[in-house]
């Protein structure tokens, strides 16, 4: 009986060896199976990331353009800056010699009307001497109209 135990012991051995060989052969096979699934999946996946990415590159590419077009308007920008900035100056220096001319002419007409001041003090003086001798004369002129209508009168006033 021991060969026969022997024996059945081993045959249950191969058969449990050979069903847990089965077992784990139908399980690597499954799981191969998965993994054919998954990496199809996975390849899906890929290919619509790469189209992602190739999109990405496609905006990255149009923003990279409208960044040079920017970079473009400000140096464009830059130069009216500059240039504003030159005509500034120019304004300033054609101001500041305005001024400096209008300074002049200011200067010039003040001291023209010092001048004025003092011709126009000197007329009022002449002024003032021609009303005395136009007085004098109205006087001269008054006698002598009398001279003619009242002698009488006349001679009287002669010699008061």
């Amino acid at each position: 009986m021991e060969n026969s135990q022997k024996f059945q012991l081993s045959t249950i051995a191969i058969f449990l060896g050979a069903a847990v060989g089965g077992v784990a052969f139908l399980l690597m096979v499954y799981l191969m199976s998965q993994i054919a699934v998954y990496m199809k999946s996975m390849t899906t996946y890929m290919a619509e990331m790469s189209g992602d990415v190739s999109g990405m590159h496609e905006h990255i590419s149009i923003m990279a353009s409208e960044i040079s077009k920017i970079d473009d308007v400000i140096a464009h920008m830059d130069e009216n800056t500059n240039a504003m900035s030159n005509q500034i100056t120019l304004i300033e220096r054609a101001i500041s010699n305005d001024m400096h001319v209008m300074s002049s002419s200011v200067y010039s007409m003040s001291n023209s009307l010092l001048i004025m001041d003092v011709k126009v003090g000197n007329i009022s003086v002449d002024v003032n001497r021609m009303t005395n001798m136009v007085e004098g004369m109205t006087y001269d002129i008054h006698r002598g109209t009398q001279s003619f209508t009242s002698p009488m009168d006349y001679m009287q006033n002669m010699t008061h």
